[in-house]
């Protein structure tokens, strides 16, 4: 019959297996706190732009991308009483729901829009810069530590605007009133103290060889602007252009060159992603990861999903495969299904439990 062993009689007819196990176990210990703190250091933020979406109107999206939110837009209206006691309650919720950060985007356009959703960049006035001003103290109020404050450009001073091939309808007349709209923007949300501000000079348009040749020059030219305006200006406030995920592989190198090549640095990297039917994410960002081999910038997903644990999961995994660390910053777009068509397909409130999708579970 074989005799038992006690844990006494181990420890004491084997006492080099002991310490072996020990330090084995103090070892997985270390590791396994390691990886949770590094996993809690992921920061979450909110891309906050819009007041209220009326999620009946989304079968509409797909013939109109803002369906759900026309009349909504945050920035464009911020000097209404009614629209910024709103904005001032939904950014304490968002605060109280936890996330850390906020991104919103200043949409311009060249002229005054119809839906009154846009910045006309023919009339930045000082109501218009002190609107900024007021969103900025009121972000800083809520209680969040920073900002991202990034610019679009619509109509013929987009450089990807369209009639028959992308870029086609771009005005190169429209660069300066552009810049000079970015320029009076930031100077407005740089007044207010104890807020860390961030700048994204031109939302999601990265260069890349998937880009057509027509677009890429559009955007080299509004980019190489925005960023000499940067330069002189405003070289201590961390700016960038943010990236589509499928763009990064070679756009985030692009971007860094094209910084220095007018005379300032990038001051982080901003990927948007969202679930596409060929899951390439981890091919792509290891490609990423490769041409920014001794850059020092931080690399932020700026954009995913709301309430997709699955695909915020592949992401990260994606992302810590590429990079060798967790993303130190991951902030949702208040979108559940980029099949929609939407823009906007969320609700509001919003909150940290539910973009993260603990609510499903």
């Amino acid at each position: 019959m074989r005799r038992k062993t006690t844990a006494s009689a181990l420890r004491y007819r084997s006492p080099c297996r002991h310490l072996a196990m020990l330090v084995v176990t103090v070892v997985v210990t270390v590791i396994a706190l390691t990886w949770s703190s590094r996993s809690l250091a992921i920061e979450y933020g909110i891309n906050y732009d819009v007041v209220d979406a009326n999620t009946a109107r989304t079968s509409d999206c797909k013939s109109d991308p803002n369906a759900a939110v026309h009349q909504k837009f945050v920035l464009a209206r911020y000097i209404n009483a009614p629209m910024r006691a709103a904005a001032q309650e939904q950014l304490k919720a968002l605060r109280r729901s936890g996330f850390t950060s906020v991104r919103s985007i200043a949409e311009l356009f060249p002229g005054p829009h119809p839906s009154g959703d846009l910045i006309n960049t023919k009339k930045i006035d000082d109501t218009v810069t002190s609107s900024i001003h007021h969103y900025v103290q009121d972000v800083k109020d809520a209680g969040f530590a920073e900002l991202i404050l990034a610019f679009g450009t619509q109509g013929t001073a987009n450089p990807a605007c369209r009639k028959k091939e992308w870029g086609d309808c771009f005005d190169p007349a429209t660069v300066s009133a552009s810049v000079a709209a970015e320029e009076a923007l930031i100077r407005a949300a740089h007044s207010v103290n104890g807020i860390s501000l961030r700048l994204d000079l031109l939302n999601e348009a990265c260069i890349s060889k998937s880009v057509p040749q027509l677009v890429n020059d559009n955007f080299t030219q509004l980019i190489g602007a925005a960023v000499k305006m940067h330069a002189a200006n405003f070289a201590t406030i961390p700016a960038t252009v943010s990236c589509q995920l499928e763009r990064t592989g070679d756009g985030l190198a692009a971007l860094s060159r094209l910084f220095i090549q007018d005379g300032d640095k990038i001051g982080f990297f901003d990927i948007h992603a969202y679930p596409a039917a060929q899951r390439k994410e981890p091919a792509i960002l290891q490609e990423a990861a490769r041409s920014l081999t001794g850059q020092t910038a931080p690399v932020i997903i700026g954009e995913t999903t709301y309430a997709d644990p699955d695909y915020r999961s592949w992401i990260a995994q994606s992302y810590r495969t590429a990079f060798h660390r967790d993303p130190p910053q991951i902030i949702f777009w208040p979108l559940h299904a980029t099949g929609s068509g939407c823009s906007f397909d969320v609700a509001l409130p919003y909150s940290l439990k539910d973009a993260m999708g603990e609510s499903r579970q």
